[in-house]
């Protein structure tokens, strides 16, 4: 029996602030992932839908504990086929 090819594309994008997409001190947000998920859907082959979801904290450090741990809740909510981490160093 041939493998069912998927029909949906799910994608994470983690992260800091930067991934929420603050600027001007927090007056605005515009995450990078909008525009990620508008140029992929330009790109994908018909019949393929896209979920992209966002999950950025301003403040967060991939070195600390509360990252990882909001990194492996986020991941046990539901199956993502990619995941792009973008994490605090400072």
């Amino acid at each position: 029996m041939p493998l069912k090819k998927p029909t949906t594309l799910r994608i994470l994008c983690f992260g800091d602030s930067l991934t929420q997409g603050f600027h001007s001190f927090g007056l605005g947000e515009h995450p990078y992932s909008g525009r990620l998920a508008q140029r992929l859907r330009e790109a994908l082959p018909e019949g393929i839908k896209l979920e992209m979801r966002t999950s950025g904290v301003p403040g967060d450090v991939a070195a600390f504990p509360s990252f990882r741990e909001r990194f492996t809740r986020q991941i046990t909510l539901m199956p993502f086929d990619w995941v792009i981490t973008l994490g605090g160093t400072k």
